[in-house]
């Protein structure tokens, strides 16, 4: 793409898994408007499962192999439209999350997503359905999937009543006429922890220790400090490799709702996570591990470039040199130094990328943030999605990264 073409891959298949990132409409998808038609986001879901279905054939995979879907919305009326696509390709929908974000690589559109699967030779998936969790009512989706060690677990939030009709379960709000009486964000992620992760993880047997990578969703990122308080209690200060992401507002299918939380688990031994390296703790959120093994893989934090003095990489330079710097560039390039570190420390090759998701402030910065992967990738096709968050979570960060990289343990 491009006048100086970048390559880009819309899938990336190792060790049995297929990981399809950053899929948007096709460009014939998005007509112009024309009320007489089916709905554009009919059109846009149907284009979305067309590319999914070739793609996943080419991997040696199918839709009924998929183990985690992700989609991203810039407008929440595109929801339902997707759902009845989905439902018409996927008998029981793999664990899914659905996030209102405000822009995505391709500015018309309104939907871009993010597919997981297992090839044919991976072995048996199982679906499961723990007693008394309640999903929503209108996705389809399966609560809790396992393959050979792997489980997924689909994005919740702190809903209560069959099907989760009944909104945010009081115990999650503060008392209504109240001012205080707890913390919305401590108690929706308290809720959320205790009746929705925890027995969607013993349903496939297994606690919390288990938790290898988690996404978190925050419609408002200044409640980031008061959640990570009960997130790292949780896990006993040794929280998996998390990333969060700052939505919309609102951000999620229950309009009020501050938090979704969805995860990977293994039923491996809990082995330590990652911390840090020096210099690099100032990308992570605090008690954030760098990365966590998942099987044959390395998933990553959400990063984005901060030293650890607090300093935004770049800022200054930026100052000092003006329109002939580039503070993406910049930022990207500390960012894949990172990484490429911390993959050396375990013993792989961050050429083994299978996935890179990005979080901008400005999607104009999306495609100078390309380049700078690709100087340092050169060759390869950039397995990469960009979207953009209203904010990140420290001021001067433009980017927010988290990749997957494949490194089998004895290879």
């Amino acid at each position: 793409m491009g006048r100086d073409p970048q390559p880009f891959s819309a899938g990336m298949s190792a060790g049995g898994l297929v990981f399809l990132n950053g899929l948007l409409p096709r460009r014939p998808a998005l007509p112009a408007e024309n009320l007489l038609g089916a709905p554009r986001a009919v059109e846009e879901a149907a284009s979305l499962w067309e590319q999914a279905i070739e793609l996943l054939d080419a991997a040696g995979s199918g839709v009924d192999r998929i183990l985690r879907a992700d989609q991203f919305f810039t407008d929440w009326r595109a929801v339902p439209f997707f759902h009845q696509l989905r439902k018409r390709h996927c008998a029981v929908s793999a664990p899914s999350t659905s996030l209102l974000l405000p822009g995505l690589a391709l500015p018309e559109a309104s939907v871009c997503m993010d597919l997981l699967a297992a090839t044919q030779e991976s072995g048996e998936i199982e679906t499961l359905f723990p007693e008394k969790l309640d999903i929503p009512a209108t996705s389809g989706f399966a609560p809790v999937l396992r393959l050979g060690g792997w489980v997924f677990v689909a994005g919740f939030m702190s809903a209560h009543g069959a099907g989760d009709l009944d909104g945010i379960a009081p115990a999650a709000k503060v008392p209504e006429g109240h001012l205080w009486k707890g913390n919305r964000i401590q108690l929706e992620t308290e809720y959320l922890i205790q009746n929705k992760l925890l027995p969607a993880l013993a349903g496939a047997g297994l606690t919390l220790s288990h938790v290898r990578k988690a996404t978190i969703g925050l419609s408002d990122l200044d409640d980031l400090p008061a959640m990570n308080q009960v997130w790292l209690k949780a896990f006993g200060g040794r929280p998996p490799a998390t990333t969060v992401i700052p939505t919309a507002k609102p951000g999620f299918a229950i309009a009020d709702a501050r938090i979704e939380i969805n995860l990977i688990a293994h039923e491996a031994a809990p082995s330590p996570s990652a911390l840090p390296q020096a210099g690099q703790a100032g990308a992570y959120g605090p008690g954030y591990p760098a990365l966590s093994r998942v099987g044959d893989f390395l998933a990553f934090s959400g990063a984005v470039a901060v030293q650890e003095d607090g300093r935004p990489v770049g800022v200054e330079e930026l100052r000092r040199s003006g329109y002939r710097g580039s503070l993406i560039e910049d930022q990207t390039a500390w960012l894949i130094s990172t990484f490429a570190e911390l993959c050396a420390a375990h013993d792989a090759s961050l050429a083994n990328i299978v996935k890179i998701s990005q979080l901008h402030t400005d999607m104009r910065d999306f495609a100078p943030s390309c380049r700078a992967w690709q100087r340092a990738l050169p060759g390869i096709a950039l397995p990469i999605s960009g979207m953009q968050a209203p904010r990140l979570p420290a001021d001067g960060a433009v980017v927010q990264t988290e990749i997957w990289v494949y490194a089998p343990e004895h290879s």
